[in-house]
């Protein structure tokens, strides 16, 4: 079964009881952490930036797909990416955008444009908040002009050295100067 919470499946008086272990996205865990004033484990980081690479690259993903950290699914100590049935744009954090430049403007976006959207996620882990929202959730359009013009938002104070250099190199708005994928997969896969 492809689904890691599976744990069973039964009949019971003519109805089928699927057992699953509890899940929680890395939106929920970053919302979780904030209201306990904590950060979010870098152990835990690390591994599902590691199993996010390895997913896009498996299933050879289109780069204008939408990554979020409601598409990281944590079930225990193990992460799982379910980019496919992710939950719809709108119900990401007040208009949260995690799409490139390059993919807003429909600018034959490369495998650069998952840098930047996985530069948003470790953004959000860092700050506890989007890089790129609307906080007030009534200019939804002032995000999308903030990242076609290159407002980027200033680089986390908190997380590690190597987190913080994974946003200062994926948050640039002229992709021929961002970090390239292969970069980025080397810097996960030597963490």
């Amino acid at each position: 079964m492809d689904d890691p919470g599976y744990l069973t499946s039964f009949e019971e008086d003519g109805h089928w009881i699927v057992v699953e272990s509890p899940t929680q996205s890395l939106a929920d865990l970053i919302q979780e952490c904030k209201s306990h004033q904590k950060s979010v484990n870098e152990v835990t980081v690390w591994q599902c930036l590691k199993m996010l690479v390895q997913h896009l690259i498996t299933e050879n993903l289109d780069a204008s797909i939408h990554l979020s950290t409601n598409c990281i699914k944590l079930y225990g100590t193990n992460c799982y990416i379910d980019t496919v049935s992710s939950q719809d744009v709108n119900d990401q954090p007040v208009n949260a955008v995690y799409e490139a430049p390059e993919v807003l403007s429909n600018n034959n976006p490369d495998s650069r444009a998952l840098v930047w959207s996985i530069s948003c996620i470790v953004f959000e882990v860092l700050a506890q908040e989007p890089a790129f929202y609307d906080p007030t959730g009534t200019n939804p359009f002032s995000v999308y002009m903030n990242i076609t013009n290159a407002v980027i938002p200033t680089l986390p104070a908190d997380g590690s050295s190597e987190l913080r250099d994974i946003v200062k190199l994926g948050l640039v708005h002229d992709r021929e100067q961002r970090m390239s994928f292969e970069e980025l997969k080397t810097m996960i896969e030597s963490h």
